[in-house]
């Protein structure tokens, strides 16, 4: 006769992993193309930040610490962004009006997360399923 706890627990292994539909995890095709995304986010990113006017390497290093952050630390955009707010408004140096600074961070920010994403680093669907 099999033992009921053991046929209940398998039953709730079996029931924990199962994934819900619409969510896979370690699709090859979601992967490429978040790796496709992000990496072109942030190739536009640096380009766009090495064509800036003043200290356009300072610029490129300050961005490259900053992903390099964002990949180690995924959480950590919740305190740089906010806090980059006031910091990242040089248009009265660079002449940047429209496209400043803080729109370089929040692009190395998303390029960042889709990178991250495609390598399966962060997980995709929310909190109660995953």
């Amino acid at each position: 006769m099999p033992d009921q706890n053991s046929s209940s627990s398998r039953f709730l292994r079996q029931k924990e992993e199962k994934q819900p539909s619409g969510f896979s995890e370690n699709s090859l095709i979601d992967r490429f193309v978040g790796l496709l995304i992000g990496v072109g986010i942030l190739a536009g990113a640096f380009y766009a930040a090495w064509g800036y006017p003043t200290a356009p390497l300072l610029i490129c290093a300050g961005l490259l610490l900053y992903l390099l952050l964002l990949l180690k630390y995924p959480p950590v955009w919740l305190i740089v962004i906010p806090a980059a707010i006031p910091l990242l408004e040089l248009g009265f140096w660079s002449g940047k009006v429209y496209f400043s600074e803080f729109d370089l961070l929040l692009l190395v920010t998303v390029g960042g997360g889709a990178y991250a994403v495609g390598e399966s680093r962060w997980k995709v669907c929310p909190g109660r399923f995953c």
